[in-house]
């Protein structure tokens, strides 16, 4: 496994950075191993103040209608309800779309209108209106699987596309110096379970006060019982190495 360098994932969080704060560049994919902050950077990084952010996660059994928009029963009246690509499209919002290689044929097809550009996007809704997005509009897709796992009609609406290989920067200065060298290891050593940013606070929070928690007890409770003995050797060996 290479090791990503200082200066290169530094790098791809400046560019990142960059990319999103252009408006003309709507819609960004972001790859990388679970727990690597691509979530962390759909929803904080270049965020304009008041602008909304509408969060999805998809699942095979997502239905369209939810994303879209559907008609429900308010008080004595039916009413439509805007889903949330409709309603990040209308406001001009961040849209992220998380587990996007999970999404059924319907979703994809939806998704294809709201990842048309600007000039070209339409979608009309079960009421009878047609939305076209407002200035701002942005969509962030995420998955665990690189860009070309997805249908070619997605990659073609694809602006700018990262795979994300370390955490950002702010994220590893909020790190112990134990827990960054157990994080950055966890990197290296090939074969080892990885470890994700939410494993690494969660065991730092417990290491805080170790008068209670030694790193033995932190990961039986960070980790659980199964994987926390495995958990607690593997990082023991990690700094018997170093």
């Amino acid at each position: 496994m290479m090791r990503t360098t200082v200066n290169e994932n530094e790098r791809t969080w400046d560019l990142l950075e960059r990319v999103l704060r252009k408006p003309y560049l709507q819609t960004i994919f972001l790859t990388g191993e679970p727990g690597i902050g691509k979530s962390y950077a759909a929803y904080t990084l270049a965020t304009e103040p008041g602008v909304a952010i509408y969060a999805v996660t998809l699942t095979e059994d997502t239905p369209s209608a939810e994303l879209r928009g559907f008609f429900h029963l308010k008080g004595q009246e039916v009413d439509f309800q805007l889903g949330p690509f409709s309603e990040a499209m209308t406001c001009g919002g961040r849209l992220v779309i998380n587990e996007v290689s999970h999404a059924p044929p319907e979703v994809q097809s939806l998704m294809y209108a709201v990842l048309e550009s600007p000039e070209t996007a339409r979608l009309t809704l079960p009421d009878g209106r047609t939305i076209r997005p407002q200035p701002g509009f942005k969509v962030i897709l995420t998955d665990n699987e690189a860009l070309t796992m997805l249908p070619e009609a997605i990659q073609d609406r694809v602006d700018a596309h990262f795979e994300i290989k370390d955490a950002h920067p702010n994220a590893l200065a909020l790190m112990t110096p134990r827990i960054r060298r157990i994080w950055q290891t966890s990197r290296e050593v090939s074969g080892t379970k990885r470890l994700s940013l939410r494993d690494c606070f969660r065991l730092q929070n417990l290491l805080q006060d170790e008068d209670d928690f030694g790193l033995d007890d932190a990961c039986y409770a960070a980790f659980g019982p199964k994987r926390g003995p495995k958990m607690h050797e593997a990082i023991v060996l990690m700094e018997a190495a170093r």
